[in-house]
């Protein structure tokens, strides 16, 4: 009995808090029509593939640095995806594998070389970084 009353209550309070909502400009103070409208911001979500480990984001700055950003464009095009979510499986695949991780880059290198959307050199210079890198050590 005691929550059907406080259940009464409660559902009293919300129908007379109604009557104290603001009305539509345009609608006369006689209008039993209220319009409330509420701006809600999405939530601060983080990027879909934010690289948050520091040797990962270096690796990726010094790899995006080799390229212009039509090249990135083109790169991103032929993958399918941003260059970092690309590169996100490599990174997590070998996070403690550091000889891992720089087979991954070349064979990641070798299919945007067969995509032709980077050359051979750009091949080597991007392995040669990944060989540098602290991912996965």
């Amino acid at each position: 009995m005691k929550k059907i009353l406080l259940l009464l209550v409660c559902f009293g309070a919300i129908i007379t808090s109604c009557d104290k909502l603001p009305t539509h400009p345009d609608k006369d103070a006689s209008s039993d029509v209220s319009l409330v409208a509420a701006v809600v911001d999405p939530p601060d979500e983080p990027a879909e593939c934010e690289l948050t480990n520091t040797a990962w984001a270096d690796f990726a700055d010094e790899v995006l640095a080799l390229f212009t950003d039509e090249e990135i464009e083109a790169i991103e095009l032929a993958l399918g995806e941003p260059i970092a979510c690309s590169l996100l499986s490599c990174f997590e695949d070998n996070y403690n594998n550091h000889g891992g991780f720089v087979s991954c880059i070349s064979h990641w290198t070798n299919s945007l070389k067969k995509a032709k959307v980077i050359s051979g050199k750009q091949k080597g210079v991007i392995v040669n970084i990944a060989a540098q890198s602290e991912v996965g050590k």
